[in-house]
């Protein structure tokens, strides 16, 4: 047995393959759910502005900072 693994883009696509697949004796179908991995810098982009309107400076975060107690 060999086992294939299939990447599409869109769903029209996905439907058009396994239909493709399914008709073909010999081929089993198993469908499996994507797995989104995040980009990083998408993550990091939603952390602007986390600071707007917000009446802080830039040392006294670091001041804050660095009374953390570490345990």
């Amino acid at each position: 047995m060999e086992k294939l693994n299939i990447i599409v883009t869109d769903a029209h696509t996905k439907n058009v393959v396994l239909r493709l697949l399914q008709s073909i004796d010999g081929v089993k179908v198993n469908q499996t759910r994507s797995s989104h991995i995040p980009d990083p810098a998408a993550s990091l982009r939603s952390l602007a502005g986390i600071w707007k309107d917000r009446d802080i400076s830039l040392q006294e975060i670091r001041d804050k900072a660095w009374k953390r107690s570490t345990k």
